[in-house]
């Protein structure tokens, strides 16, 4: 499909397009050039208050917690006192 660079560098994505892809306007979109190509990619965004969420060492401690979970390696309480007495050990 083709589309044409307009003024200011702007360029117009097809709607069959971006049905395809559920993009609406307002959507984020990465770019980038591969290999004399460019490409754009469907971004979220995150609000800065949680993007700590999203980083490598955040992603490994809850993949550690579902393994712990799914082994059984969990213990429950029935409230917020008894869970920190537990971690305490009294």
């Amino acid at each position: 499909m083709k589309t044409q660079l307009k003024t200011r560098n702007r360029i117009t994505i097809p709607e069959s397009i971006t049905n395809q892809l559920g993009l609406a306007e307002g959507d984020d979109l990465l770019i980038e050039v591969r290999d004399g190509n460019v490409v754009l990619i469907p971004a979220e965004s995150v609000p800065r208050d949680e993007a700590y969420l999203f980083t490598d060492s955040w992603r490994q401690a809850i993949e550690e917690s579902k393994a712990d979970v799914a082994e059984g390696r969990v213990k429950t309480a029935p409230n917020a006192r008894e869970m920190f007495r537990q971690i305490r050990g009294k």
